[in-house]
């Protein structure tokens, strides 16, 4: 889906929009740190659209994987990274 090298999105039909108050909220939130498995998620602020990048085994593991230094999208400051942990058990 992410092309890192290039910072563009390989398949933008998978990303989804947001609204502006909650691309707001994700700014301005305190990421908190999570114990476990993490999702990384990436908001691009100005079209306000998002999309999952992954699993990954631990937020420290999201966080390289995020910064490698060919990581065009990581240096774009409309681009913001987000980890949330995975809540095992709970079911629909």
């Amino acid at each position: 889906m992410v092309e890192r090298s290039t910072g563009t999105f390989r398949t933008p039909e998978l990303m989804i929009g947001l609204s502006e108050s909650l691309v707001a909220d994700l700014v301005d939130l305190e990421q908190a740190q999570a114990v476990g498995p993490v999702i990384g998620l990436f908001v691009h602020t100005v079209s306000r659209r998002a999309a999952a990048i992954g699993v990954f085994p631990a937020a420290g593991a999201a966080s390289n994987w995020w910064s490698q230094p060919y990581n065009k999208l990581a240096k774009n400051r409309d681009v913001l990274f987000l980890v949330v942990p995975v809540v095992e058990g709970l079911s629909g």
